[in-house]
């Protein structure tokens, strides 16, 4: 089950300060996604040093991208703000995907 705060993400995925708020909470908790949410919007933004947070970003995906998202590998998902916004996957990847479907904003998929 999603926290309300995810569960509002979910449902307004344009919401760029929602982001930021879960971010906080999850930085709170000790979890690198809320940094890697942070790096996102920064980088959008176009804001702090690109090269570095070019660099930290990838990191972050290397280190943490099979824990947050075990159900499809990183190269066949597209990351934005911090989050799954596109999938490519074969039906049975899919299928079998449902979880991630849940706790990520997707719009568009790809088979």
């Amino acid at each position: 089950m999603a926290s309300p705060l995810l569960e509002e993400i979910l449902a307004n995925p344009a919401d760029g300060a929602l982001r930021l708020v879960y971010a906080d909470a999850l930085l709170s908790a000790g979890d690198p996604r809320g940094e890697l949410i942070v790096v996102d919007h920064e980088l959008a933004r176009g804001t702090g040093d690109r090269i570095a947070l070019g660099g930290r970003r990838r990191s972050l995906l290397a280190a943490h991208a099979h824990a947050w998202w075990p159900e499809i590998p990183l190269e066949r998902l597209e990351v934005r703000d911090g989050f799954v916004v596109r999938v490519a996957a074969t039906q049975a990847e899919l299928v079998a995907a449902s979880r991630l479907f849940a706790r990520e904003p997707i719009s568009s998929v790809e088979l």
